[in-house]
């Protein structure tokens, strides 16, 4: 790369960096041990998806707990040392908005669990990156950290697989873990390897294709079509919002599909059968299940509208189910159409302004993780499984309001 090619391609990144009003961050110097911050972020995110495995099932302690409370230690120090910046107060407004459904809120092992936990680690999940993400460097460690992380659990597949049934040809996962969680973790991966190659960081040829092929084979042997489909569609988003150099972002969207194509064959048969049903329109099995789940909600919101308390949707959800495996459905089914449509609305706006931060490998990265996680909101897990998309959206907050100081101080 020349030294021309590579200012061009680095300078919107190093354009974030400039100094503006009130950024403490750039005054004070780098957080201290910014690592250990983002790793103890993106770690307490991905906790879910490692303490049920045997290598952590055996500790003595629970691993969010712990990593949640490294996580309120670093940012409590981030705090002492730099202050209170003004993202934390937008992340606050906009999750008190889920306060006064407690009112309406009837009282259940559930509901209890659920409330205790969206107002504790999941609000800690978005406050955390609002509190740390400073500069854009801050966010790039974030998404490296998480991107890390779960690499490990795509590795961790490759090396010890293990088939969700006794069936021979079962697709793979790991002990303790859903094949959507894997395949949520590969994806991502996956999606950073691309983004990676696209906007030619640093030695991106030599380690990129191969971890992009490992994500791709992990996603297929799970057959957890949720997240390849999500994949395909945040990378195609983000292309398109942010206009990357399209000969190189054609070339490597191709290059993935050609690979999804060369390694279909590698992934168990019932892994493939799923894919294919799903590829082919087939309503059937879980998919006509989540059909049934979204319908009960959608009427559930035609006879409250104002909503039915957190932990409701377990009442009327049909063979005992207890959330719709729809993000925007829950939280108009159990916050109301008010309070939850607020709050969804609030969510896709600075989705939506992230762009704002201009295009290069960060704003990309984040853009394309926040897309398939909202995407992938649409069709499992509850409120309190979205945690990395609160965590997007906390580091989309920061990085909105950080711009929008660089743009009020003009060119340094």
């Amino acid at each position: 790369m020349t030294a021309l090619g590579r200012l061009r391609d680095e300078a919107p990144d190093e354009a974030l960096e400039r100094r503006a009003p009130g950024d403490v961050a750039t005054v004070a110097g780098p957080a201290p041990l910014p690592w250990l911050s983002a790793l103890a972020v993106a770690g307490f995110v991905n906790a879910g998806n490692w303490k049920t495995s045997p290598l952590l099932s055996g500790v003595p302690f629970d691993l969010t707990l712990v990593l949640a409370a490294l996580v309120v230690a670093v940012v409590g120090w981030r705090i002492i040392t730099d202050g209170i910046p003004f993202p934390v107060a937008v992340v606050v407004a906009g999750f008190s908005l889920l306060v006064p459904p407690l009112l309406w809120t009837v009282s259940s092992a559930y509901a209890d669990e659920k409330t205790l936990h969206l107002l504790t680690l999941t609000l800690l999940s978005a406050l955390a990156p609002a509190v740390l993400v400073r500069t854009v460097e801050d966010a790039r460690r974030l998404l490296t950290g998480y991107a890390a992380i779960s690499l490990l659990t795509v590795v961790n597949v490759l090396v010890d697989p293990a088939p969700v049934a006794t069936y021979r040809g079962a697709p793979l996962a790991l002990p303790g873990v859903t094949t959507i969680a894997v395949g949520q973790s590969a994806a991502f991966v996956l999606l950073f390897a691309a983004l990676a190659v696209i906007w030619k960081q640093r030695w991106s040829l030599l380690w990129a294709p191969p971890v992009a092929a490992a994500a791709i084979l992990v996603m297929l042997q799970t057959g957890s079509r949720g997240p390849l489909l999500s994949a395909g569609g945040a990378m195609v988003v983000t292309v398109a919002l942010l206009r990357p150099p399209l000969v190189r972002a054609g070339a490597v969207v191709g290059l993935v599909a050609l690979a999804v194509t060369g390694l279909f064959a590698r992934a168990p048969r019932y892994a493939q059968e799923r894919i294919e049903q799903a590829a082919q329109g087939q309503v059937t099995g879980d998919i006509l299940l989540r059909v049934r789940l979204f319908q009960a909600a959608v009427r559930s919101v035609g006879r409250d509208p104002f909503g039915i308390g957190w932990g409701g949707y377990e009442r009327i959800a049909p063979e005992g189910y207890r959330y719709p495996h729809n993000l925007a459905l829950e939280l108009l089914t159990e916050a109301g159409v008010v309070f939850g449509g607020l709050f969804l609305a609030w969510v896709l706006l600075y989705y939506l302004w992230a762009r704002r931060a201009g295009a290069c490998f960060t704003t990309s990265v984040l853009l394309a993780g926040f897309s398939f996680a909202l995407l992938g909101s649409t069709t499992s897990g509850d409120v309190n499984d979205n945690r990395a998309m609160f965590m997007l959206l906390g580091a989309s907050v920061a990085i909105v309001h950080r711009t929008r100081a660089r743009d009020r101080a003009g060119p340094p």
